[in-house]
């Protein structure tokens, strides 16, 4: 009998390492995908984020068209305000 549960109790033993062992290529597969994912993820943002500065630069420069021309029609204002006083 004690040879029986010994064989027995080895042969479970195997079987949990069996299942560990395939569990653990099930895990490496599994980290290879998100690895990949990973890196895919990032390559998007990096593309995201030189896409934002150019619309960054893009809406600056928009920007300091706008202040140019405000200036511009404020100082045409102040001439026109001015040639009007002295009439």
């Amino acid at each position: 009998m004690s040879s029986r549960a010994t064989s027995l109790l080895i042969v479970s033993f195997g079987f949990i390492a069996l299942i560990a062992f395939v569990y653990a290529f099930v895990q490496q597969a599994e980290a290879k995908r998100q690895a990949t994912l990973a890196i895919e993820c990032e390559r998007k943002s990096v593309e995201l984020i030189k896409q934002l500065e150019a619309k960054n630069r893009e809406a600056a420069m928009q920007v300091d068209r706008a202040q140019a021309v405000l200036q511009q029609v404020e100082e045409m204002r102040v001439r026109v305000e001015s040639e009007s006083k002295k009439k």
